[in-house]
């Protein structure tokens, strides 16, 4: 089902680059996200857009990093291959990835703690109408910990979510940010791979979207 984003996913390394936000830099106005996927080598490989429409503006600025949103992900010719959509919440995020047509693919959770930044990874069965199949992954990193280690079941290193700074002073005066997904183990899954991504997103409005 996720046949057509085997350009975008099936790579050792991903750079997703988000964009700056100039009327949240100049007046603080939170505009929607954009994200630029690369490889390694900086070819493009496709683009993520949050959806937005009045109400969602709106809300945007009111409910800031804890909103819901909908992200779509294209390939560099402008066709969805699937979307991220990521529910408001308080205090542990979950963002889910789904196709297209939105059957789900499985989901990300934060599990909140006080001295760690933890998450959960879980693929979702497509026959059990998006009931949780099986964690797959956790991710694991001090609380103030840019380097976000996904582990497997046994604690053995998978892959690796980093974030890079695109240069000094400007990150001081935007929130544009870079994060470079490695994966270590080549024989991931389309399917897990979409959740590295959906990792990616949810890590950044979590910590450093603001």
């Amino acid at each position: 089902r996720l046949s057509m984003a085997t350009q975008i996913l099936q790579r050792d390394a991903i750079v997703v680059t988000r964009g700056i936000e100039w009327a949240q830099v100049l007046v603080g106005f939170e505009q929607a996200n954009k994200y630029t996927l690369r490889d390694a080598s900086g070819d493009v490989l496709g683009f993520m857009t949050e959806q937005s429409d009045f109400t969602k503006t709106l809300m945007r600025n009111v409910t800031t990093n804890h909103r819901s949103f909908v992200a779509h992900i294209f390939d560099p010719e402008g066709d969805l291959l699937f979307r991220l959509r990521r529910p408001f919440y308080w205090i542990s995020s979950h963002i889910f990835a789904e196709t297209p047509t939105g059957d789900s693919i499985g989901s990300v959770k934060m599990d909140w703690q006080l001295t760690t930044r933890k998450y959960d990874m879980f693929l979702h069965d497509a026959e059990s109408q998006g009931q949780v199949h099986a964690q797959f992954a956790k991710i694991v990193a001090p609380m103030l910990g840019w380097d976000f280690h996904i582990q497997d079941a046994q604690g053995q290193h998978m892959a690796s979510i980093n974030r890079n700074f695109l240069g000094f002073g400007k990150e001081i005066f935007t929130d544009a940010g870079s994060y470079a997904i490695h994966m270590h183990q080549m024989d991931f899954t389309l399917e897990q791979r979409a959740l590295l991504l959906a990792a990616a997103v949810s890590i950044d409005f979590d910590y450093f979207s603001r």
